[in-house]
């Protein structure tokens, strides 16, 4: 089992941020989520890619999806994280910054959730270049490389990260996370994420309270992520 997770949204996550249908003529009538300030954000430079300051207003944020329940979620591009899951990360601020959100405009649910915008500003060395696998273009590796390029990700025997929370130095466009915190995010309870297998690439593979699993698909009925337990982990 690896020392190390993918962080991401589940398909339920997703779901329930998009409207399924195919005939609407304004783009925003085809998601139930809007930022209601983003022109203002915009201006103040929120959206750029080095932010200069970190005294913004708060994103305002209308999510209309009444049983919106998830802990985490992705959105062009953003991480929202509730308070919940805040909590149970507890992240050294040096890893992290976090931007205030206005959820008055959301549905009840969602609202209860006091999301935030969670940045991660952390950059670890995990990953083992010289043992991992690569499916790029030319002998010259241009890191960081896409999870896509990598046909096994090696993990460093003597990897001890200083953040629990963080992108890895060779595979940079996705969240890793120790074991310690999906364990943690877990037993809190936090709703619509996965932790997924690294060298997984269907991410298929998760780590649960009972161990790994593998996902097999979602009830919508239920609301809930089928799972099958594949190694059981005390």
């Amino acid at each position: 089992m690896s020392d190390f997770w993918l962080l991401s949204q589940g398909i339920e996550t997703f779901e329930g941020l998009i409207k399924l249908a195919d005939n609407f003529v304004d783009p925003q009538e085809a998601v139930y989520i809007q930022f209601m300030n983003e022109l203002e954000l915009a201006e103040a430079g929120f959206f750029d890619e080095h932010k200069q300051k970190t005294d913004f207003p708060p994103l305002q944020l209308r999510l209309s999806r009444e049983d919106f329940d998830s802990d985490y979620f992705e959105w062009e591009p953003h991480i929202f994280v509730s308070a919940r899951m805040r909590d149970a990360m507890a992240l050294d601020s040096a890893g992290v910054r976090f931007f205030e959100v206005d959820a008055s405009q959301s549905a009840p649910l969602p609202r209860s959730k006091n999301y935030q915008i969670m940045e991660v500003t952390a950059t670890e060395d995990v990953s083992d270049p010289e043992k991992s696998q690569y499916d790029t273009d030319g002998s010259t590796l241009e890191l960081p490389l896409r999870r896509s390029e990598i046909r096994h990700l090696a993990f460093r025997p003597d990897a001890q990260p200083k953040h629990e929370l963080f992108y890895d130095r060779l595979c940079g466009y996705e969240l890793f996370c120790t074991e310690a915190l999906a364990l943690r995010a877990l037993k809190a309870g936090c709703k619509g994420l996965l932790f997924c297998d690294p060298n997984d690439r269907a991410r298929r593979l998760c780590r649960t309270l009972r161990g790994v699993e593998e996902f097999i698909g979602w009830d919508p009925i239920s609301g809930l992520n089928v799972m099958e337990l594949v190694q059981a982990i005390d």
